[in-house]
This record gives structure tokens, sequence and C-alpha cells, in this order.
């Protein structure tokens, strides 16, 4: 398939070599002269730096193993080009000999490099990078046209006058293209929109299948917490955490004139490969829409999440952590999304009982005459004491049980047994074997119970998932399976050997 590099993909997708008669090296102390400076990306995508410089001068004091250094500027010669890489570590550094001239290699990492940092003016389009995309390509309803020809050019310079007629031969030689259904066109409202596209196959890292979302106006363009929100929606409908590694900043022409780049945004205890190697997990089964469906449905979604009035960032930190942890670990996070959820809609407006059992004015005047009583009794025991004032408070099941029938949220009795299975790895109690069957179980449950209260809150009315070999069952509807029907004939866990 034939593309331009420069436009699909982040600027670091290979080595780049900066070398010093090309480029100038500037640092926040007196430095050894540099030979050059060579930037790429490790096997995992983290970003790192080898300088090579001319052993002239003694080492400098700041240059000592693990070291933070603030800040390196590379800027060129012979254009307006800049890179500032900031908060260096120094991982190593060694010496050596290249053709009788001695050299030293400085070995750093870093996890932020801006192009062009001072460039804020002109800027048209921002696209945003990210590692693990979806895997299914049939989710992009939108075609994008790939074309790219060659041109043999063959001019005679100073030709004499009788040459002027054969002093020329130009020829197009080859002409490719293809067409790729690989994008989502979301319109958001009158003059907003953002397109949701893949990037294509041969770009690097192979191990991951990559994608951008593109902002044009003012409103995205100046809202970095608003990009933030969108990139969570739309990785929530993709059932999978999109990876941040650059965001690229465009002119009108399409030239890109400023990008920052970053490490992946995750952890380095987790192997990146393997996270991008899971399969597809669609909350709702946005695979099995109409190509024009698809596409209301995500402008529909993103629209709802950026209006809401409940704040989901701390609550989609944890469901995000819950994604890459083992099933008793897996279900705590998972449980802590849910009780957020739960609170943020107990303190917004919308709750009726605001997750108490008595309106709280009313509860404070019919304790009022008891409460001195309850404390002369319980003078001798403070716990009792303090508990009295929670006594209106609804339990932590009970509670669920309120919010869900407040956002109109059937529930049946698997939800409630994942609600109640969180306790065990919770409080760090023994599980047994058939306990923890039914905890891997309960944590699939868990994790549809989330997905349908985000997919409720957000005003969603299709379908949502529940696995890939029964239906899709209708969002205001339970589970409409067992405990021992998942486990036996959905997820067939007792197939499976876990002693």
């Amino acid at each position: 398939m034939p593309y331009y590099e420069e436009i699909e993909w982040e600027l670091l997708q290979h080595e780049r070599i900066f070398k010093d008669f090309e480029w100038s090296f500037e640092f926040p102390f007196k430095m050894m002269k540099i030979k050059e400076v060579k930037i790429n990306r490790d096997e995992f995508y983290n970003i790192s730096l080898e300088v090579k410089c001319f052993v002239d001068d003694e080492l400098p004091d700041e240059f000592k193993q693990f070291e933070i250094i603030d800040f390196i500027k590379i800027k060129s010669k012979f254009s307006s080009d800049e890179y500032l890489i900031e908060n260096l570590n120094i991982t190593r550094y060694n010496s050596y000999y290249e053709n009788s001239i001695a050299f030293l290699n400085i070995y750093l990492s870093t996890t932020k490099i801006t192009f062009n940092p001072e460039m804020n003016e002109n800027i048209a389009w921002i696209k945003e990078w990210y590692l693990n995309g979806p895997n299914s390509k049939i989710i992009f309803p939108k075609t994008t046209t790939y074309s790219k020809k060659e041109i043999y050019e063959k001019i005679l310079d100073y030709p004499a006058p009788e040459l002027k007629e054969g002093s020329k031969f130009k020829i197009e030689i080859d002409k490719n293209g293809s067409i790729l259904r690989n994008y989502i066109f979301c319109k958001l409202n009158d003059i907003e929109n953002i397109i949701i596209g893949r990037t294509p196959d041969e770009m690097i890292p192979t191990w991951s299948n990559n994608i951008s979302i593109s902002y044009n106006s003012e409103k995205y363009i100046n809202n970095e917490n608003l990009r933030e929100n969108i990139e969570n929606i739309v990785s929530f409908v993709f059932g999978r955490k999109l990876v941040k590694i650059a965001e690229s900043f465009y002119d009108a022409n399409g030239n890109k004139i400023k990008e920052k780049i970053y490490n992946p945004v995750i952890s380095e205890k987790l192997n990146i490969k393997n996270i991008c190697n899971t399969g597809d997990k669609f909350p709702i089964p946005i695979h099995r829409y109409n190509h024009g469906d698809v596409e209301l449905i995500v402008s529909d979604l993103i629209n709802s999440f950026t209006e809401q009035d409940i704040d989901l960032y701390q609550m989609f930190t944890n469901y995000w952590n819950s994604t890459f942890l083992p099933t008793e670990s897996r279900i705590i996070l998972l449980a802590a999304s849910l009780e957020s959820l739960k609170n943020k809609w107990f303190e917004s407006e919308n709750s009726k009982s605001k997750g108490v059992i008595i309106d709280k004015p009313l509860f404070k005047i019919l304790i009022k005459d008891i409460k001195h009583s309850f404390n002369l009794i319980f003078n001798e025991c403070k716990m009792i004491k303090d508990n009295f004032g929670g006594l209106n408070r609804l339990s932590i099941n009970k509670g669920f049980e309120v919010f869900f029938e407040e956002i109109g949220m059937e529930f049946g009795d698997v939800e409630l047994g994942a609600i109640k299975a969180r306790n065990k790895p919770v409080h760090g109690n023994d599980i047994d074997t058939e306990t923890y069957r039914d905890l891997i179980i309960y944590t699939e449950v868990y994790q549809i119970l989330v997905n349908r209260v985000i997919l409720t809150l957000l005003g969603f009315e299709g379908l949502y998932h529940i696995h890939d070999s029964v239906e899709p069952v209708q969002i205001s509807d339970k589970i409409p399976f067992s405990l021992e029907e998942l486990r036996d004939d959905i997820y067939q866990l007792k197939t499976y050997d876990i002693d």
C-alpha cells in the first residue's frame, strides 16, 4: 500500500541521527563536544538516546550514573527545526577508540520529546497517536484512497538552440493505489467533529494495531482534558485502553509543524506487547452494526460523555488498570470502578435518595431527641457512638440495589453475586478451587456490570455484549443466565484445570 510516513504516524517510528555538522546541541551545563546524537525507541517503544562525544575535555560533574539532566536542545543549523528533550536519566556510558579518536558514549532515557516546542501558531489540526487499537477492521466504516506515482524527468542543462526541442524527457513510470476502510467520522455538532482512524499496517511497531484521533476545532485543540475524556470513551467503545505515544500538530495544508512524543503511558512493569496482542472485548457489539450506525453510536456516546456532569476520570483509572491484572486483583479494581460510579451518582443532582435511607435534614430532626441519651448509654464505647451518625447510610449491597433502580437498570442474582464475590479477595480470605472458579465468572460479570452502568449513564439504548457465543442483550435487561450456565455452558470453565 502506498503511504507517506510523515503524516501516517509519529516522528520517532525510526531511529533519528543528529550529526554535529547539521545540528547544534545545548545542555543546561558546559558539555563536551558532541559528534552525534541518536534517538530511537526500544523493543517496548520506550524512548532512548545515545550521545557520542569527543573525549577532549573531562566528563562534566553532572554526568554521574543515574543522574537526572533537565533538558537537551537539538537545533538545526539550516532550518528552524528544534527538538526539546526533557527530564533525561543517564543509564550508562562507555569510552572507546574509533580511527584513533577517543569517544565517550552516554546512554540516556527520557519520557518526552517535543519537536518545535515554541511553535504554537497556525495550528489547524491535532492528531493523537495510540498503540493498542482494536483488532477488528470492520468497525471502521469509511474509506481512504491512497495513491502514489513516480515520475522520471531528464533535462539537458543549457542546451544549444538546435537541441531545444529534444532537451527534455518526462515519463510517468509507475502509479499504484489502494482503497482501505479505515476510519470513523464522528460529527459531534454543526462545527465540531473528530476522526478515529487506523494507521497503515506497515507502521512500526508491527505488534500493535495503531490508531489516531484527529481534532480540528479550537474547542478540542485548546483543551487537553477534553481530549483525554474522548480518549477514555473511545477506549471504552473499543474495549481496550488506548496507549498514547505522541500528538502531532498540523497547519491547514497538512504539514506537521509540531509534535510531542511520549513513552507509552503505562507502567513499565507491564508487557506492552502482550497487552496489544489481546483480543477485542467490545462492551457493545459494534462489529455487528451497519456502517452508518457505527458512526452514530460512537458520536452519541462521545457527545453524552463530554456533556456529563458526573466526573468519571478516577473511575476510568481503576477500570483500565483492572484490565492488566489477574482475576483476584482485577475484580477488586472493577469493584472500585463500580463504587466510584455509584458514589458520583449519589453526589449528583440526578439521585433521589442521595445514598441515604431517610433524607438528611429529616434524619437529623428524628435523632435529635435520642442522640443525647444514646451517647450517655454508650459513653464508654466510642466505636458505637461513632457509628450512630451512620445509621442513615445504606449498606454497600443495598446501596448498589438503590443505585441500579435509580438509573433504571435491571439486575438479578448473578449481578448481586458478583458484588458480594469481591469481598474475599478484598479482605484477604483464602480462596479454594471451587470459589476461584466462581470468582473467574463473577469477574467477567463485574466487567459486564460496569459496562452496563457506564452505557446506561450515557443514555445508550442498544444492546450489550456478554460473550461471543451468545446473542447480545438489551441494555436495560439483566444478564439472562445463572452462575452455573455462565460457568458451564458459556465460558465452559469446567474444561479448565485451574488447580
